[in-house]
């Protein structure tokens, strides 16, 4: 196939390239130089570490050169010193015929693989498979059997006949091979000094039959790797050199490509599939469960497959669980379905997949599922424990695996992990001031509201005390007056329910409210703030002396610009109703802070608001009495 005509004029050249093979089935380039008089010109193909110099200069003669080389070889043309230089260049594509070449048995190979897979499958339950470079580059264009350039059609023929002899699978794939190293010298003549780090993928597969495979890349370690010509003795496709940037550089990365035969036992073709073709194979996998009798084709795949079994990430979808313990069901081993399911964890019952959970228990028992759930518990670690909450409504939670069958082991188990988690949580919430403490109060309760109908729910009195006596030793995160409120709203019917969560919380909240009101309302003329400034030292004692003042109600306080900052910083954490600005007279600055005039009001409100919850909850307990 005609591709260009080339004139060369004096002076002119092309520097060292590869040919990019442009068309399906290209092979090689023909160039011929046609008899045009000039000087210099010489093209140099460089082929297996060999440089060969063809000389095209023509002074008078008539005659054609026809020039031939792989795609893949650099070469240059050198420079024209004198006259013109005519070249035609052609792509020489061959069509595949199976007559090409002789393939002749090579029973060394054939027993050497046999030997091979033998001792890899005695050593590893992982499929195995075994990878042969070829000594070309090659492109999605010129990868097929029987077109493969030199000694790499002949190898790879006996490759493909011994492992179909064998009950091998063989493939052809694309090679790219990376290399970073560090570097001396500089862009134009970089010199490589240590390997920093190299990686190798295969893609683009072809089968036996030069079918292309829906297969993405595939990572390989040298260590699988045979060849006859090193990756040293190739030429790099693209380099690339990064000079020093402060804190990294010099260094120079090098691409290489070429293509390599592939096999692997056709027994781990599902296997294989796995981390070449996820979707493909989970959907074979599934396929198989569909009907009886394949347990033990399931079990060996599973087995081979490992960590591959979830996809690239090793991390399954929880909205995968259905289709996992699907298979867990399937093999009907309790080792192999822990083993399946071990990657999950307990968010699976934020969804529907806990219908299945139901049929893991009916099938291998509560003290299994009770196993699988403490360690999906086990694998969170102590610093990300809140990652073990169940994070939306935990009374439908309850609700729907009650209505689905569910045993009371498995959900008293979740309510005392829920527990567990929110008292985990709010252990930095008691180290919080009460600015923050007042920010999230609104979600703690709403919280504890969740927990005590799942503990109504349950109807399990070691659990629901569990929670209330956490709650009553933890006042500051869960304050009466918010508790009384949130009993209230809450309309459970106490008098049928004596051991209702809210029924013994009440009496606590009760005591709470009747102690703060037994106290009376608050002095119209009491200007105090009960608040204590948490840091100790001089100036907070004197802010804190100043907020239990009955009579005082306006502090001007001259102090240095850190000294106000640190006040300042101190009331806001507490939220006290003080008014703070600085008087920019004198020097230093004053500080002045002013009390609320609102103190009483807010106040005598907070009484008569308690006074109602008091009234209301007294009225349950009356109707009890």
């Amino acid at each position: 196939h005609l591709h260009n005509m080339l004139i060369y004029g004096p002076g002119q050249f092309f520097k060292e390239h590869q040919d990019s093979e442009k068309l399906d089935g290209m092979l090689a380039s023909l160039v011929i130089v046609l008899p045009s008089a000039h000087i210099g010109g010489n093209l140099i193909v460089n082929h297996k570490n060999k440089q060969y110099k063809f000389s095209t200069e023509n002074i008078d003669s008539n005659t054609l050169q026809c020039l031939a080389f792989y795609a893949d070889c650099h070469h240059e043309v050198e420079k024209i010193k004198q006259g013109y230089r005519l070249a035609l260049t052609y792509n020489l594509v061959l069509k595949p015929a199976e007559n090409q070449v002789q393939i002749h048995e090579n029973k060394e190979l054939e027993k050497a693989l046999e030997e091979y897979f033998v001792l890899n499958k005695d050593a590893s339950t992982q499929p195995q498979d075994l990878i042969y470079f070829l000594d070309h580059s090659y492109t999605e264009h010129s990868l097929r059997w029987h077109m493969l350039k030199g000694a790499d059609c002949q190898n790879a023929l006996e490759f493909r006949s011994a492992a179909k002899k064998l009950g091998l699978i063989p493939h052809l794939a694309l090679v790219e091979h990376h290399e970073s190293w560090a570097a001396d010298g500089d862009e134009r003549n970089p010199d490589p000094s240590e390997l920093i780090d190299d990686d190798t993928t295969l893609s683009y597969w072809l089968d036996a039959d030069d079918n292309k495979l829906p297969y993405g890349e595939y990572s390989i370690s040298k260590d699988d790797v045979c060849w006859t010509k090193d990756m040293d003795d190739c030429e790099p496709f693209d380099t690339e050199f990064e000079g020093y940037m402060g804190n990294y550089g010099n260094t120079v990365d090098y691409w290489y490509r070429r293509a390599a035969v592939v096999l692997w036992p056709a027994f781990d073709q599902i296997v294989m599939d796995f981390q070449l073709n996820y979707v493909e194979a989970f959907k074979n996998l599934v396929k198989l469960i569909e009907h009886p009798g394949n347990e033990n084709k399931v079990l060996d795949i599973v087995k081979k497959v490992g960590k591959h079994l979830y996809g690239r990430s090793n991390r399954p979808e929880m909205s995968d669980f259905k289709s996992f313990a699907s298979i867990g069901l399937y093999v009907q081993d309790q080792g192999v379905a822990r083993s399946i399911l071990s990657e999950f964890s307990l968010n699976i019952f934020d969804g529907d997949e806990f219908k299945e959970f139901v049929r893991l228990q009916n099938l291998y028992g509560v003290t299994w599922c009770l196993e699988l759930i403490e360690f999906w518990k086990s694998k969170i670690s102590h610093w990300h424990s809140n990652s073990n909450t169940i994070t939306i409504d935990f009374e439908k939670v309850v609700l729907n695996l009650l209505n689905v069958g569910v045993d009371k082991k498995i959900l008293l188990w979740l309510l005392n992990n829920q527990i567990d988690c929110i008292i985990e949580c709010n252990k930095r919430s008691l180290q919080a001031n009460p600015v923050e403490l007042k920010k999230y109060l609104v979600n703690r309760i709403h919280t504890l509201n969740n927990l005590m109908r799942s503990c109504d729910l349950l109807q399990d009195e070691k659990m629901t005390q569990k929670l209330i006596n956490y709650i009553i030793s933890n006042t500051v995160l869960y304050p009466e007056y918010d508790l009384g409120n949130m009993i209230i709203e809450a309309k459970v019917s106490i008098n049928s329910n004596p051991l209702s969560s809210y029924a013994l919380l009440r009496d606590h909240v009760v005591r709470g409210i009747r102690q703060e009101l037994d106290k009376g309302v608050r002095n119209p003329n009491d200007l105090s703030i009960d608040a204590q400034l948490s840091c100790g030292c001089n100036l907070c004692n004197t802010a804190s002396t100043f907020l239990n003042s009955k009579t005082v109600s306006t502090k001007t306080w001259p102090i240095v610009a850190h000294e106000r900052e640190h006040v300042i910083q101190a009331l806001n954490r507490l939220g006290v109703p003080v008014k703070l600005s600085v008087e920019k007279s004198g020097s230093p600055h004053k500080l002045v802070m002013v009390k609320s005039d609102k103190l009483y009001q807010a106040s005598k409100e907070r009484f008569d608001k308690l006074s109602e919850y008091y009234e209301k909850l007294m009225g349950e307990v009356r109707k009890i009495s």
